[in-house]
């Protein structure tokens, strides 16, 4: 029996399928990742900044962690920072004042931010 070298080794994860298929394609894919400050979306954010030519971050959302999704959002240029909790939008958007993120709260904006054009939308959310 014999294997095509090409196929000889599958990717580890999904992502990394998702990635070596973006790269052969040559074309960025946009991105949305719902619950960026989770263990998920945190390792969804490691693998697109390894990979800025590879990806565009359309939106990122949070719960609570207003902190590490301000970070999260500078550090992949997202066109939109939500936080779930409303009660975390003006230091959200303190955070994020001359970047050019757009920013938003409550439920319904973390509803919209998943409708948000996208080739992919990661759910990382409970």
């Amino acid at each position: 029996m014999s294997v095509d070298p090409k196929h000889a080794f599958a990717p580890a994860s999904p992502s990394e399928a998702a990635l070596a298929q973006t790269q052969r394609d040559g074309a960025r894919k946009s991105l949305t990742i719902l619950g960026a400050t989770g263990s998920i979306g945190k390792s969804t954010l490691d693998l697109v900044v390894r990979n800025p030519d590879t990806f565009e971050v359309v939106a990122l959302t949070a719960q609570s962690n207003v902190v590490d999704l301000a970070k999260a959002a500078i550090a992949t240029r997202a066109r939109l920072a939500v936080i779930g909790d409303a009660a975390h939008y003006a230091e959200l958007k303190s955070l994020l004042a001359a970047t050019g993120i757009k920013v938003a709260a409550g439920h319904a904006a973390v509803v919209a931010a998943a409708a948000e054009p996208a080739d992919c939308v990661i759910a990382a959310i409970v």
